[in-house]
């Protein structure tokens, strides 16, 4: 219930700021929040760029284990021609 209250939060929030401003910083709850729905495969997609719907990305995996607390890790969404359109820090140390 709770996720999907924050949703529809994130959608009005996401759809007032693009028509006022043609883009929209996400914080990093949000961050989070799209991420799981794209690797969920929740969504549709827009590339601005080709004003075409992106039917497949890729998801990696990064990160840096250097040590005890001496890191960091996250995951990048990339478009199908490599482009990374979302960057996700999920922890450092």
């Amino acid at each position: 219930m709770e996720k999907a209250r924050a949703l529809d939060e994130l959608e009005g929030d996401l759809t007032q700021e693009i028509a006022e401003t043609g883009h929209y910083r996400l914080d990093s709850r949000e961050e989070h929040i799209l991420a799981d729905l794209l690797e969920r495969g929740l969504g549709t997609l827009l590339d601005r760029r080709t004003s075409r719907l992106v039917t497949q990305i890729t998801v990696r995996h990064i990160g840096e284990y250097c040590g005890p607390l001496c890191g960091h890790g996250g995951r990048e969404f990339l478009f199908p021609d490599g482009t990374v359109f979302l960057l996700v820090v999920d922890w450092v140390s």
